[in-house]
């Protein structure tokens, strides 16, 4: 990240289950090596770049149902430069899978209808309302 200097704003919209155990929801030892940062210091990274002026807003995502085990907490950071936006979405208590996706595995299918949350229809929002100039 300390070399990442886009030259506009760019909108950012981030899915990350907070027990992924691929990418690490609270980042990686610095001494491992390519050691990512966590995913709140990424959301704050693009949060400063776009200069927002709102504290972050907790949402609930239409369609999502919250349960002992799954939720989505949802913090948008806007008025930001440009009319750039920060969206981070964190399927708490999530691993590695895509919200709302199929699977062969029933478990993971029964997961997704309790969670109620379809991650590819979220994105497909965002880029509706945010798309890069040419």
């Amino acid at each position: 990240m300390p070399s990442c200097h886009p030259s506009t704003s760019v909108s950012m919209m981030m899915i990350n289950g907070t027990k992924d155990l691929n990418v690490h929801y609270n980042g990686d030892r610095m001494s491992q090596k390519e050691a990512l940062v966590s995913i709140p210091e990424t959301a704050n990274f693009w949060r400063r770049h776009d200069q927002c002026t709102s504290s972050s807003e907790f949402q609930k995502l239409t369609g999502t149902k919250s349960s002992n085990r799954l939720r989505v907490k949802t913090l948008r950071y806007s008025g930001c430069r440009n009319s750039s936006e920060v969206l981070q979405l964190a399927v708490v208590n999530g691993g590695h899978f895509w919200p709302g996706g199929a699977s062969t595995d029933t478990k993971l299918n029964k997961l997704n209808i309790q969670l109620g949350f379809d991650a590819s229809q979220t994105i497909w929002r965002f880029f509706q309302r945010h798309s890069l100039s040419k």
